[in-house]
């Protein structure tokens, strides 16, 4: 779980670097990796998904150890602190903060190049 904070820090940080114009990445560049990060998103809510609609854990049979074994497969998959779900659920905030970092690089690259496209058309009809 460490490793989650510290990459939801890692990115939170590099989102703060951004807004403040310390950090850019060149939007060419950029548009992969949020590319990259939209389809892995997709892809851990499809998986998210399927363990939503499943829910329920079977198939263990009615012996006390398949019993048992079903539900430490259930806690895996959708209860613990650990589970299968939450481990998703971590990856995806991370994504998502890593997307949000690119997509703002972008934009913040793009409005600056058109405020400096505007502003030389300006200077250009004064002359």
């Amino acid at each position: 779980m460490s490793d989650r904070f510290n990459a939801l820090e890692h990115w939170a940080g590099l989102g703060h670097e951004v807004e403040a114009g310390q950090v850019w990445v060149d939007p060419v560049k950029a548009r992969e990796p949020l590319e990259a990060c939209n389809r892995f998103i997709e892809g851990l809510e499809a998986m998210l998904a399927k363990i939503y609609s499943h829910g329920e854990v079977v198939g263990f049979g009615i012996l006390p150890s398949g019993v048992h074994t079903r539900d430490v497969f259930a806690a895996r998959l959708n209860e613990s602190s650990q589970s299968l779900k939450t481990a998703i659920e971590q990856h995806i905030d991370v994504v998502e903060r890593m997307r949000s970092v690119f997509k703002n690089s972008v934009d913040r690259f793009e409005e600056a190049e058109a405020a400096t496209r505007a502003n030389l058309n300006a200077v250009s009809q004064t002359r």
